[in-house]
Parts: C-alpha cells; sequence; structure tokens
C-alpha cells in the first residue's frame, strides 16, 4: 500500500511521530509512504496569513514544486494520513488553507481508500487528530477511517514558568503508543480481521482564532543581538514568512513582523544559538531532546523504546546556571511594557492596603465587626433567597389556576359544541320524518278512470243486484 504522511510540525514532535510512523511501516510491514512537510507548503503558497479575513480570496501558485509534487503524492496514494501539533484544541495555522479546494481539491483524492489523523499535544487535551480525519475524509466520502493517534509530546510550548534548561524526554508508553498504531494502520489496510471497523465522530475545522490571542499574549518574539550569529535558518525555516533579514539597514540581523508572526515558537526552537526568546515567556523550555525518535541501530527499532530519552544535542549543557536563569527573568521584564508595570504596582498596592483594612490595630474589635457583617449579609441573602423561592411558587401556582381555567374553559367549549351537534341531527331527522301534504284531484265515486261509462247499481245491504245476479 502507498502511504502519505502531511505533518504540520513546529518545534519538531508531530514531525518525529511522521517519521517513527513511516520508519514501522517500511521497515517492519514493507508499505511505500511519502512524508510531506505541511508547514514548508504553508511557507512556500504563503497561506495563513494572520491578516487574512475568511472572506478574502485565497491566491495558490498551482507551480509551487511543493504543491506539485503532493497532489501526485496524494493522487498516487491508498492511504493518506494528516498530523498536527495542537494549539488551542486545533491544528496549526494554516492548515485549513492547505487542504481548501483551491489547494488540495477532491480530485487528487480519488484513489484514496483509507484515511487517519495524528496530532501532538502537551498536558492540554487535543482535538486536533479528530479534525484532520475528518478533513481528509471529507475529500472522499467513500475512504474508509483507519483511525486516530493523539500522543502525549514533550511540552514544548513557550509558555510561562520557572526558568527551566530541559523539557520532559518522550516516554517509553509514547512511542509504544505510536509503535502500536502502526500496527493497526497495517492491520486496517491490509483488512486481516484483526481490527473492527472503527467509525469516525466528525469535527470541523473553524480557524485559528484561539492561535491569535497567543500570539497577542506572547507578543513578537525578540533578537539577542550578542548571540545571534545571522545564519537566517530562523527566516528560512519560518512557516508564515514572518522574519526576514534586512540586510545594512538593520545590520543583517532578524527582523520579526508582529503582523503575520503566529507566534508558533519554530524560530524560539530551532535557533542554533538560543539567540530568540519570547517577550513574556520566562522559561527556557525548548526542544533539547531528541525529535527524530528514530532508534541509532536497526536493531532497537522494534525494541523496548529504551533509546527513547533525552539527548543533548553537541555544544549544549545539561544545566543551566543562576546567572542564566536571572538573565532570562531580567530580559523577560525588560520586555513587558510599562503600563503592564503599573499595573502590576497598582496590584501590589491594593493588596496590601486590602490586608491593612482587614488587619487592624484592635483585631478583635475588628473581627466582631467583621463578624456581625457577616451574619447581617448571611441574613439578608438567606431573606433574599426565601423571598425568591416564594416568588417562585407563588408563579407555579398562578401558571397551574391559569391551566386549570384553559382546561375548563376548553371543557366548557366542547360540551357546548357536542350539544349543539346533537341539537342539529335532532332537527334533521324531524324534518326528514314529516312528508308534506299536496292537494291532488279525486275520481268521482261512479266513475273509473280504466272502465267504460257504465253505471252498475249496488244494493248497499248485500252487494247483489235486482234480479240477484252480480
Amino acid at each position: 500500500m502507498r502511504f502519505t504522511l502531511i505533518h504540520f510540525s513546529s518545534t519538531g514532535n508531530t514531525r518525529a511521530v511522521a517519521k517513527l510512523l513511516e520508519h514501522d511501516l517500511t521497515t517492519k510491514h514493507n508499505h511505500e509512504v511519502t512524508l510531506i512537510d505541511g508547514m514548508a507548503l504553508i511557507k512556500d503558497l504563503r497561506v495563513g496569513q494572520k491578516t487574512r479575513q475568511k472572506s478574502d480570496p485565497l491566491s495558490i501558485s498551482s507551480t509551487s514544486p511543493l504543491l506539485v509534487s503532493a497532489r501526485s503524492a496524494i493522487y498516487r496514494s491508498d492511504v493518506v494520513g494528516v498530523g498536527s501539533y495542537t494549539t488551542f484544541d486545533i491544528p496549526a495555522p494554516g492548515f485549513g488553507d492547505i487542504f481548501s479546494e483551491e489547494c488540495l481539491p477532491k480530485k487528487f483524492f480519488v484513489n484514496l481508500q483509507y484515511y487517519f489523523g495524528f496530532a501532538t499535544q502537551g498536558a492540554a487535551k487535543s482535538s486536533a487528530a479528530q479534525i484532520a480525519a475528518t478533513t481528509v475524509g471529507e475529500k472522499n466520502g467513500s475512504a474508509r477511517f483507519a483511525g486516530t493517534l493523539i500522543v502525549q509530546a514533550p511540552d514544548s510550548t513557550p509558555v510561562w514558568g520557572p526558568p527551566k534548561p530541559f523539557i520532559d524526554p518522550w516516554s517509553a508508553a509514547s512511542v509504544k503508543k505510536i509503535h502500536d498504531f502502526a500496527d493497526q494502520l497495517n492491520s486496517v489496510v491490509t483488512q486481516d480481521g484483526k481490527t473492527p471497523k472503527l467509525v469516525l465522530k466528525p469535527k470541523a475545522y473553524k480557524g485559528s482564532d484561539p492561535q491569535k490571542q497567543l500570539s497577542k499574549m506572547l507578543k513578537t518574539p525578540k533578537i539577542d543581538a550578542e548571540k545571534c550569529i545571522k545564519c537566517g535558518k530562523c527566516a528560512r525555516e519560518c512557516p508564515y514568512n514572518a522574519i526576514s533579514l534586512k540586510g545594512d539597514i538593520e545590520d543583517g540581523y532578524p527582523v520579526v513582523d508582529g503582523e503575520l508572526c503566529w507566534a508558533c515558537g519554530r524560530c524560539y526552537h530551532g535557533c542554533p544559538q538560543e539567540a530568540i526568546w519570547m517577550r513574556l515567556c520566562v522559561s527556557e523550555k525548548r526542544s533539547r531532546v531528541n525529535t527524530q525518535l528514530l532508534p541509532e541501530t536497526e536493531s532497537d527499532a522494534i525494541g523496548t523504546g529504551k533509546w527513547a530519552t533525552t539527548r543533548v544535542p553537541e555544544g549544549m549543557t545539561a544545566t543551566t546556571s543562576k546567572a542564566g536563569q536571572l538573565r532570562t527573568l531580567h530580559r523577560t521584564l525588560l520586555g513587558v511594557r510599562w503600563l503592564e508595570y503599573l499595573v502590576l504596582v497598582l496590584g501590589i498596592v491594593g493588596v496590601v492596603y486590602g490586608v491593612y483594612r482587614v488587619f487592624p490595630s484592635n483585631p478583635a474589635e475588628k473581627w466582631g465587626e467583621v463578624k456581625g457583617r457577616v451574619v447581617s449579609a448571611a441574613g439578608k441573602i438567606r431573606t433574599k433567597v426565601a423571598e425568591a423561592k416564594a416568588k417562585r411558587e407563588e408563579a407555579r401556582l398562578e401558571r397551574e389556576r391559569e391551566k386549570a381555567e384553559q382546561a375548563q374553559i376548553k371543557e366548557e367549549m366542547r360540551l357546548r359544541e357536542e350539544e349543539e351537534t346533537r341539537l342539529a341531527k335532532e332537527e334533521e331527522e324531524r324534518q326528514k320524518s314529516t312528508i308534506p301534504y299536496e292537494k291532488t284531484e279525486s275520481t268521482p265515486p261512479n266513475e273509473h278512470p280504466s272502465s267504460p261509462d257504465v253505471e252498475i247499481p249496488l244494493d248497499s245491504g248485500t252487494g247483489v243486484g235486482e234480479e240477484g245476479e252480480l
């Protein structure tokens, strides 16, 4: 079977899952697998722009080599899997643009037989795999769902937290889960009967508006000129084309455009000199683990997963000094605007004033006063609750009375209709039983309409003639 795996990876975790799936599907199950970097497609096609409205038309360059290659691979594939990192329970920004009809229309999925979704998540729950599978399934209604994979990966998102030199490594349970999912995919596509038919609960992709809020919160990444060596890796790998090298204007240092930056963290984690930092991020949680997830020797490929441990790249130490932590905190505080400082100071003043008001010089007297206020407030609350309950009961009784009145009116109307119907039927029957009188011309007593004019003398006593004859 021919597989195509499209991955949207920011810190490298989702790409690592895709590569491990590729490794198992090719070496263990002898399938043909093609990997497509979704973030590279976003960068090459210049989609996923934060400033574009949903109603704006999407302009796609059909001559892009990456797009042509992706369309060709999907058209030849029997199985398509899509994976993404999780950002606010949804896939990466630009995901919807890539799977639009302008970019990857349905005609390239005509040969699709199976589809699946996978996603990496940190501490937060993810629906990204479900959304990814739904998106691919809508391209070909006759294709069969092969499952979803949600992996607990090292949480490498730039977040608030204490300075920490290393994130958690990949757990053996997460790595085993990836291996098991590869086996499940093989079982489904080969129809060996070991895996029952899977049913997908659809969930549509509705845009990346939550990610916009995150980018506003983390603010635009900053460049540390003391560490930056102007290698340009951040500009080359930024999927949203938000980083550029200004040359002589800015001495060649990278400049981040806040209107385009989604705060995905790819530059933050990918800088070899750690010269990029997030202004509202205290932590130094960068991707310093082995995101490849591939064993060093083929014998470990389907082993116990003992190789899934932290591996520090060359040139990086396993500890961060106190001075380095303080320097990170100092740089973070300098990035906060003066208005936020003012809000912080006012908050501290408010807390101090509240403590002073609650704990004066005479605690016993103040406590009695506070207790009296609390009791009074509780009594008022109970009174209001009782009044509300009485009002609700009164309203309920009123509704019941109205219902009873309406039922009585309906019953009276029904009886009146029945009485009117009965009287109408009686009148109709009476009219039918009465025959109207019609005046007609009588026949003379001595004439018969059917006999000649013969006078027959009759004897009133015997009915016999004078001569005794009839």
